[in-house]
């Protein structure tokens, strides 16, 4: 009888010893401060019809410093057409730079309504940041980094959904947005480069 309760007392402290391990692992992966970097984010961008048939659209390089991701420059190119559309954004907004060195204003971004997007935030850099979020809905992998979704309702079955890992700061790797009508318009990183 004293064997059997030695065995049971032995096995309960190995278990309890096993789950404070791996709690303790992560909660430290979790809290785990990425550094802020410049990067590049490359990402092709597709239109799915209400039927599911994908069209590629865009293929597009993002360049940011994940220490202030809201200032950043894009390079969109459409698939399949000749030219490149230039891209930037700042305090004022998204606009297109002018080889005049205007530049053109093209739209706020600031009245769509989507999750909150990390804009500097050092807390951005740790996978907490995005598990503790009301938007959080899982994770998955994309251009092989582990990514955090946080999905938006945008009402009538209609919802947005973006991907974030705390290796990348603020920057989207991930983003769909799913219309009323079941098309979706994606946009998925193929690439990241660290500069």
């Amino acid at each position: 009888m004293v064997r059997i309760f030695t065995v049971a007392a032995l096995l309960t402290f190995v278990a309890g010893t096993a789950a404070y391990v791996t709690a303790s692992k992560r909660a430290q992966d979790e809290s785990k401060v990425w550094p802020a970097r410049k990067v590049c984010v490359i990402s092709l961008e597709s239109h799915v019809d209400p039927q599911g048939n994908e069209t590629f659209t865009w293929m597009r390089w993002h360049y940011a410093d994940t220490a202030n991701p809201t200032a950043f420059k894009e390079v969109r190119k459409r698939i399949g057409a000749a030219g490149e559309t230039v891209w930037g954004h700042d305090g004022d907004g998204v606009f297109e730079p002018k080889p005049d060195g205007g530049r053109l204003t093209v739209k706020d971004e600031s009245a769509d309504p989507k999750p909150d997007i990390p804009t500097g935030d050092p807390e951005a850099h740790t996978a907490s940041y995005y598990i503790h979020s009301r938007e959080y809905t899982g994770t998955d992998t994309v251009a092989g980094f582990t990514v955090y979704k946080w999905r938006a309702s945008q009402g009538g079955g209609a919802w947005i959904e973006i991907s974030h890992s705390p290796e990348v700061g603020g920057v989207i790797l991930k983003s769909i947005e799913h219309h009323a009508d079941g098309s979706e318009d994606r946009e998925i990183a193929i690439k990241v480069e660290f500069k």
